[in-house]
């Protein structure tokens, strides 16, 4: 087992690099010329060329129009040339930075290490390591990665060896391992590296057709021998609720089957919640578009359907060492409702403490937050109109995902439209951190 001080410490310089990259992201421009250099090579045109650009936008629509039918009906797939391309133009640089988001996270948590080996399930054309290589890039400290990947589509290997290793470009601590041809559905475990500090599966179990969650947490657990007890699983899935509630419940089974659950999500009570419907997620800064998506945005009555720039995403990061991300419990004789007893607190001013499972979901007149304690039967939110925000209550609108949230002297209400407790929060409301 690696020691705690091999994981990253980003130190002033390299945090405010971090800081200044998440405000204004975007893919580097090294990234979109390989890109286009490729769409070139595999079409024989410029990748601007009239007809090439056509062709893309076909592929991005017919990927968008299967995305949105209803799970068992969506034939989503990335195997044949131009839908490749699409996934290039489209997908790519919003699941990129998305991915670099987790990563910061997991710096910032102190459970990133700087020798870092990572195993990419279903890679496509290579978006996790092109992520990583880029995120690593920008540390001044020393690191090495050992980066393996797994995709079973000719079509996308092939993007993979054209991309991945041009971006790499010479930097000698980037280790970049031969593609691992096979179906993450029955990959053998002789297949695998021995030992992975980072198993990730992003946006890629949602895609198998046919499967739910007991079937996703069959493919996961092929994977686990690999996952040492202070290593890292990390599920990433889209923010829509089918696919964000189903991550959820996937999570549920990986616990039952003795995964800890380091976050987002939080046992403050020491009970397992109930999944069956919890739909959480983040939003981060958009990105900036790039010049082959503003290309394909050209020339065409609806240019908004060829940008693709919001990151919204929903992830859960499970261990074997039971590790958390906080730390913190309700203490057994605080005075703290339970959200499962709000039925007996409506018209009431109460005092209560939950996580914090979303951004701001209102608008400017009314800030709302989900909240969650583990309890509750029925979805809860914390709702702070802009004409009540003062002093004491204004810490709710900057606390992070996740964070652990006191509330004082809130009003219980039901929202019978939407079957869900509200807890509005007025000018003699309190809302601070736990712990």
């Amino acid at each position: 087992m690696k020691k705690p001080e091999d994981s990253i410490r980003l130190n002033d310089e390299e945090l405010s690099q971090f800081i200044a990259f998440f405000r204004q992201p975007r893919i580097p421009a090294s990234l979109e010329r390989h890109i286009e250099e490729y769409i070139s090579r595999k079409t024989g045109r410029r990748f601007d060329d009239p007809v090439i650009l056509d062709r893309i936008r076909g592929a991005v629509t017919r990927q968008k129009d299967q995305y949105w039918k209803e799970r068992e009906k969506r034939q989503i797939a990335y195997d044949k040339g131009y839908d490749v391309l699409g996934y290039l133009a489209y997908q790519l640089p919003v699941y990129m930075i998305q991915f670099e988001c987790i990563l910061f996270q997991l710096a910032m948590d102190g459970i990133l290490k700087r020798d870092l080996t990572i195993l990419d399930a279903g890679t496509g054309p290579g978006v996790v390591p092109l992520a990583v290589i880029d995120f690593f890039s920008r540390l001044q400290q020393d690191y090495h990665l050992e980066i393996h990947a797994i995709e079973q589509a000719d079509e996308q290997s092939e993007a993979f060896l054209h991309i991945v290793p041009a971006f790499r470009g010479d930097n000698d601590r980037v280790s970049l391992h031969p593609v691992i041809r096979a179906d993450i559905r029955v990959v053998e475990g002789d297949d695998l590296p021995v030992e992975v500090d980072l198993i990730v599966f992003q946006n890629v179990l949602n895609e198998i057709k046919g499967s739910g969650p007991k079937e996703q947490a069959e493919i996961v657990r092929r994977f686990l021998p690999s996952l040492p007890d202070d290593g890292n699983l990390l599920l990433i899935e889209p923010a829509d609720h089918a696919n964000a509630t189903g991550l959820r419940k996937l999570v549920d089974m990986l616990i039952t089957g003795g995964m800890g659950l380091y976050g987002p999500c939080t046992f403050i009570r020491g009970t397992r919640c109930r999944p069956a419907d919890c739909w959480t997620f983040e939003e981060k800064t958009p990105i900036h578009t790039t010049t082959l998506m503003e290309a394909l945005a050209s020339s065409t009555p609806e240019p908004y359907r060829y940008l693709n720039t919001d990151i919204k995403y929903a992830s859960a990061i499970l261990r074997k060492d039971n590790r958390t991300k906080v730390g913190y419990r309700v203490p057994k004789k605080a005075k703290f409702a339970l959200f499962s007893s709000l039925q007996r607190h409506l018209g009431r001013n109460i005092n209560t403490v939950g996580s914090l499972m979303s951004g701001d979901i209102g608008d400017e007149g009314t800030h709302v937050f989900k909240l969650c304690d583990g309890t509750a039967g029925r979805p809860v939110y914390a709702i702070l109109p802009s004409y009540h925000v003062n002093a004491t209550n204004r810490a709710l609108l900057s606390m992070p995902y996740g964070k652990v949230v006191i509330l004082e002297q809130v009003l219980v209400r039901y929202n019978p439209r939407y079957g869900s407790y509200n807890l509005l929060i007025n000018k003699r409301s309190r809302i601070s951190p736990a712990g």
